[in-house]
């Protein structure tokens, strides 16, 4: 069902600077005239490029109850684009809101997300201003919204079921995976949505059923494999991400750029306990796993937190809640649930904001080369010393 009207009683008729000022408060999802007044601001303050766009506010928010603040980090992206090719995010299967951060960071608005997890989705909503909708996405009713050209719809099915991570294969929960990322793009097709994405594991299944997908409508759905060091998140992590294929193209021709766990730490004020990370698996020999935090460590998962060693892989302690979300890219500040397990958790089911990011920049990107009918630049994660960027770089 798609919700093309609203109830509530906000009025037309007052100024561009009455109506600008309302839409920051106002808690309805697609009121026609929040689109008109946007479209208004639109018409009368574009960004230049490199316009600096400050990802999170300067002033901490006040803790709610069952969260606590994460890393906190005082990070300006530069996009070389004009605010009239920015998005409103719909962040399905949002959880602490993962993707909205890094949407947020290239400089787009999350606006609602839907999680069956009411706590998860507070957090959420106390993160990004967003409406929270606690619902199952395909069990329950929900009001789609109407497709329209400055919206960006993201679905992270949950994944847990089709995962390569597991020792044993469990067939039922591995249909219920792929049968997500299928009614996740059915909905996308049916409801006409020209931006969004979709972020999974990759796996032979998940690619086979891809595949299917961009074979039958090759001009509205592509995909790739990427891993999440390349995009400045300082662990791997291989993921699936779909998409409309200018979208997809962007994503493939963005520089690699990474960041190491010590670099991560020293940008966000911290500093390492141990001079190596080793993950819970074992090698065949029983020897462990570490690596030094002069690169990448290993994926953040949902089970079990990463830890902090030694050379010879003697434990120091368990990565914290808050070095776990400098791991995955997370801003300083960012609410997390309360409690190590469910912060650990949260974490390792969420996607990395570089990596959400890049592919928000890569979205906007396709729209102004849409618009264009040519390519105006393209859009890169890009490092210093000490600042994540998003500047400018020159398609092929």
């Amino acid at each position: 069902m798609r919700l093309t009207s609203c109830t509530c009683s906000h009025g037309l008729d007052e100024d561009v600077e009455t109506a600008l000022c309302k839409v920051r408060n106002w808690s309805c999802l697609y009121p026609a005239h929040r689109h008109v007044a946007l479209n208004m601001r639109k018409g009368v303050n574009m960004l230049s490029p490199c316009h600096r766009v400050t990802a999170i506010s300067e002033s901490p928010r006040p803790s709610a109850r069952g969260t606590q603040p994460a890393t906190r980090w005082d990070t300006p992206f530069f996009v070389g684009l004009g605010k009239a090719n920015m998005f409103d995010v719909f962040d399905v299967y949002s959880g602490v809101g993962g993707f909205s951060a890094g949407a947020k960071a290239a400089g787009c608005t999350p606006i609602a997300g839907i999680d069956c997890d009411d706590t998860i989705l507070r957090v959420y909503g106390g993160n990004t201003g967003g409406r929270c909708i606690c619902a199952r996405v395909f069990d329950d009713s929900v009001h789609w919204p109407a497709a329209r050209s400055d919206l960006h719809v993201h679905f992270s099915p949950e994944c847990q079921g089709l995962s390569k991570a597991r020792r044993t294969v469990d067939m039922r929960r591995q249909q219920e995976g792929l049968a997500g990322i299928r009614g996740a793009l059915d909905l996308i097709l049916e409801n006409g949505y020209d931006s969004w994405s979709i972020e999974n594991v990759s796996t032979p299944e998940t690619r086979s059923l891809l595949q299917s997908y961009a074979d039958c409508a090759p001009a509205r759905v592509a995909f790739t494999t990427v891993d999440c060091v390349d995009f400045g998140v300082p662990s791997t992590r291989l993921r699936l991400i779909a998409g409309p294929p200018g979208l997809i193209r962007l994503i493939k021709e963005t520089p690699v750029q990474r960041v190491s766990v010590a670099e991560a730490f020293r940008r966000a004020g911290m500093d390492p306990p141990a001079p190596y990370i080793r993950n819970n698996s074992r090698s065949r020999n029983g020897g462990t796993h570490q690596r030094s935090v002069q690169g990448p460590c290993h994926t953040v998962t949902a089970s079990h937190p990463l830890t902090w060693c030694n050379a010879e892989g003697v434990t120091v302690r368990c990565l914290t809640v808050a070095e776990t979300a400098v791991i995955q890219g997370f801003p300083r500040g960012w609410l997390l649930p309360t409690g190590s397990r469910a912060g650990i958790r949260a974490l390792g089911n969420a996607i990395p904001p570089p990596l959400a990011a890049a592919i928000m920049c890569a979205a906007c990107r396709a729209k102004e080369v849409l618009v264009h009918g040519v390519p105006q630049g393209g859009v890169s994660v890009m490092h210093n010393s000490s600042k994540l960027l998003l500047h400018p770089a020159v398609l092929k």
